[in-house]
């Protein structure tokens, strides 16, 4: 079986963050995160045959990297680990 990722053409991560972020956060243009992955600080962005991408699974990391607040609803859940006594 072969599970597929849910990937998102860089230019409309913007508007993707913006559901993901706290409100009044400011979440920059496409140009700016453009930027950012060509420089390699966005390491989630992956370049597909010319074209950059980002796995929805990512946006949460990616908002974070940008410095935004998430919701409370958009964190990532810690993981519960049981330890056996």
């Amino acid at each position: 079986m072969t599970s597929t990722i849910d990937l998102i053409a860089l230019p409309h991560v913007p508007r993707e963050l913006i559901a993901l972020v706290e409100a009044g956060e400011t979440v920059p243009p496409y140009r700016s995160i453009w930027l950012r992955t060509c420089n390699g600080e966005l390491p989630m962005a992956q370049f597909v045959r010319g074209r950059w991408y980002v796995a929805r699974d990512q946006l949460p990391d990616l908002a974070q990297s940008l410095g935004l607040s998430l919701k409370r609803s958009s964190r990532p859940r810690p993981s519960s680990r049981c330890s056996a006594a």
